[in-house]
């Protein structure tokens, strides 16, 4: 048997369960949904550098955070702060949970959650700089009616009439149709990760867009602050019609594209991990680089990936620590592969854009503003992401 033989795919399901936080983790059974209308009592951190999106798992290890332990114990609740944010955030659901205590009596508490449900800090107590008691307000989810029901219309074949009976053409119907967006974007996504989609229900399926959709942060919460499936749909399809380069943050020079995105993870290419001292990175797969340099040497140690070592990159022309890279000496594929820290890159369109392209790429940046500046009755958009 020959070595191509022996080469076996990286289990992927590796990733999601972040063994490089050790053994010992408890496991929490049930999920909590908080309801909508009333309000609740949370913990809430903030300063994690990450923007939890519901669905995701988030792994934490928290260092001298005595004020957190006692609620871990009793909640399987709290609320992560978005970045630069004071009052948006999401939940995250407790699913398993470790504590130590060092020789000198200080807890470090490892956890994994998963987010979970979008919130409104309402009123908050501060306890630290970065922990506080918050009163939150859950923002809801809804499910706007398919076009033909307003119509009082019935299955596909009456929805098809619609061209002919209104002022629009069947196609703009189909673009605020849930169903129809669903299909349309699994392909496209399919493309680009080469995987397909891991949910199937509507809102699941709209966050997993925004968490996997290369765009950047500010983009990302402007998805986050819509309130239906379908609108964070339409709105990621025009992202994603975008050719686009990955640049570094600081001095934009091009590090890869997005056509090398790819999957080392159930969820996707798109991860959060922490590393031993509890900063967290959010993270971006991609198949090559070019205009990085190596620094230090490559370690297996607290891998994020099982079976690949980590060797940390920076940005060739000003020296920002953009990512790592990951390889191996196993019989795995792929062979080696690159992590992009999101905080360090940045998506930008590439120059051979069409004009077309270029044209919804406009028109996205100003439907983004239209919502950041209009709050209606009937959706609860944060005005200040």
């Amino acid at each position: 048997m020959d070595s191509e033989e022996q080469t076996e795919e990286y289990d992927t399901s590796l990733t999601e369960a972040h063994t490089y936080l050790g053994e010992g983790l408890e496991n929490m059974r049930g999920r909590t949904i908080l309801d909508d209308t009333v309000t609740h009592q949370m913990l809430v951190l903030a300063g994690r550098n990450v923007t939890l999106i519901p669905g995701e798992t988030l792994p934490l290890l928290l260092h001298h955070n005595e004020e957190v332990r006692p609620w871990l114990k009793t909640h399987k609740v709290f609320g992560i702060l978005y970045p630069r944010q004071t009052v948006y955030g999401t939940t995250a659901d407790l699913r398993s949970f470790k504590e130590e205590q060092s020789h000198d009596g200080y807890w470090t508490l490892t956890v994994k959650a998963e987010g979970s449900q979008r919130f409104k800090v309402i009123e908050k107590r501060i306890i630290s700089q970065v922990i506080f008691m918050a009163e939150v307000r859950i923002l809801p989810d809804r499910r706007l009616l398919p076009p033909e029901q307003h119509l009082l219309l019935e299955g596909n074949r009456l929805r098809n009439v619609m061209g002919k009976l209104t002022p629009f053409p069947q196609w703009v119907y189909n673009q605020c149709h849930e169903r129809i967006l669903m299909k349309e974007l699994s392909e496209v996504m399919k493309s680009i990760l080469g995987k397909d989609p891991p949910v199937k229900d509507p809102t699941a399926f709209s966050y997993w867009v925004v968490a996997n959709v290369p765009i950047n942060e500010g983009d990302r919460k402007v998805l986050l602050a819509l309130n239906s499936s379908q609108e964070r749909l339409f709105m990621a399809k025009h992202y994603l019609k975008l050719n686009c380069k990955i640049c570094c943050a600081e001095c934009l020079s091009e590090i890869s594209t997005k056509d090398h995105m790819f999957s080392m993870s159930t969820s996707g290419a798109q991860g959060t991990f922490v590393n031993m001292a509890g900063y967290i990175h959010e993270m971006l797969t991609v198949r090559l680089v070019d205009g990085v340099s190596y620094v230090g040497a490559s370690s297996e140690h607290y891998s994020w990936f099982p079976g690949y070592a980590w060797h940390i990159i920076e940005c060739a022309e000003c020296g920002m620590h953009v990512g790592w890279r990951f390889s191996t000496q196993k019989n795995l594929q792929p062979q080696k592969f690159w992590g992009l820290s999101r905080g360090s890159v940045r998506f930008a369109p590439i120059d051979n854009m069409s004009q077309l392209d270029k044209d919804v790429f406009m028109a996205t940046a100003q439907m983004s503003r239209a919502y950041l500046d209009s709050t209606p009755e009937t959706y609860e958009t944060p005005p200040d992401l």
